[in-house]
């Protein structure tokens, strides 16, 4: 066991090269509307519903549907 000991000592020293990050393409490939609808939804499963309504307010043909919801008194965030 002691003549293990300075083999692992020098491997607490070693460096450990991972792979790099996985990167994926977007789902949305940069549609605008697609990453608003999106982004909203992660805001809504992360707990944010406000904040994801607000970001769906911000798209015009969404805010003649949800009249009531999109009024600047019904939105919590200005």
């Amino acid at each position: 066991m002691m003549r293990l000991f300075p083999a692992l000592l020098l491997l607490g020293c070693a460096e450990i090269k991972a792979p790099s990050p996985l990167v994926l393409p977007s789902v949305c490939m940069g549609d605008e509307h697609c990453e608003a609808r999106k982004n909203a939804e992660t805001l809504a499963a992360m707990g944010f519903h406000d904040a994801g309504l607000r970001v769906m307010c911000d798209d015009a043909n969404v805010r003649d549907v949800l009249e009531v919801e999109c009024e600047p008194d019904a939105l919590p965030y200005p």
